[in-house]
């Protein structure tokens, strides 16, 4: 994550954004020695003057961060801020197109500094005059999970439900729901994070009509479940509400799960074979090896 190869916003640059966002974070999450924006940093790899060593595996919550992620950990960085409800500066690529775009403006709490396009806009310590190359498009946001779920009335309960962990192999898996749920919001303009259950609904019944399987549509349940905190009057998580279980059980005797394979072999078949084949020792080696198995 953070090495001396990885590019970091100017410093004039950094303090006039944040003195803008009136933002004195107190951490640099993804960092090293060489090239930490802050004097306490967060490393990725075992580091001398690291306070801490890999972001991801420590609370962020109750904590003024600032961070500057990977491009490809963006995804992975928000589901940490809802989980941990931390409060944070993120810079991220002006990228309006990306799965992870929807998600990081909805959990803005102020307007967005954008920093302008310029040469000079990020440095590599190491090599000063190397350009990064995708310098063009980069703003500097700041987010604060808690403050949005507490705006729009949440519970502390009903945010805890929102928060839930997801674990390395449930990322892994709700990914690529995740981002079809974010497009699909995106296009109806509606929450992310607290959309109507008709919405949610509709959402899984084009899945079901694409094409996925009971399965494939279980999983997607399972993620929104872990998100969403939904407009009604009740704190039982999305994928517990009897309405979509039965909606569920509607998917499964329209397109059970299917069993892993399709075609078995038939035993009998091989076992009459070597039945009436000759002796042992009238066998290839092959053909031994094959009846000994």
């Amino acid at each position: 994550m953070a090495n001396p190869g990885i590019f970091i916003p100017r410093t004039e640059l950094l303090t006039g954004a944040l003195k803008t966002l009136n933002f004195k974070p107190e951490i640099d999450l993804f960092a090293s020695r060489l090239n930490k924006q802050l004097p306490v940093y967060c490393s990725y790899r075992p580091d001398p003057g690291a306070s801490f060593i890999n972001a991801f595996t420590f609370p962020w919550a109750n904590k003024k961060l600032y961070r500057f992620p990977p491009f490809s950990c963006i995804l992975q960085v928000l589901q940490k801020i809802i989980q941990d409800q931390a409060t944070c500066v993120v810079v991220v690529p002006d990228w309006p197109t990306q799965a992870w775009y929807p998600l990081l403006t909805s959990l803005l709490v102020l307007p967005p500094v954008k920093l302008r396009p310029s040469k000079n806009l990020l440095r590599l310590p190491a090599t000063p005059a190397t350009v990064h190359p995708l310098h063009k498009n980069v703003s500097l946001y700041l987010l604060t999970v808690q403050q949005q779920l507490t705006g729009l009335g949440f519970t502390e309960r009903s945010i805890k439900v929102i928060t839930a962990s997801w674990r390395e192999g449930t990322t892994a898996q709700y990914q690529s729901h995740l981002k079809r749920w974010i497009q699909f919001c995106k296009e109806k303009k509606c929450s992310i994070l607290s959309p109507d259950l008709t919405v949610v609904l509709y959402f899984l019944t084009m899945l079901h009509e694409n094409g996925l399987s009971y399965s494939s549509v279980n999983t997607a349940r399972s993620m929104l479940s872990s998100i969403l905190q939904l407009n009604i009057n009740s704190s039982v998580p999305f994928g517990q509400l009897p309405l979509v279980k039965r909606f569920m059980k509607g998917i499964y005797e329209l397109r059970p799960s299917l069993p892993r394979y399709t075609a078995t072999w038939d035993l009998s078949s091989v076992l009459n074979y070597f039945r009436k084949s000759a002796s042992v020792s009238a066998l290839s080696l092959t053909e031994d090896a094959l009846k000994s198995r």
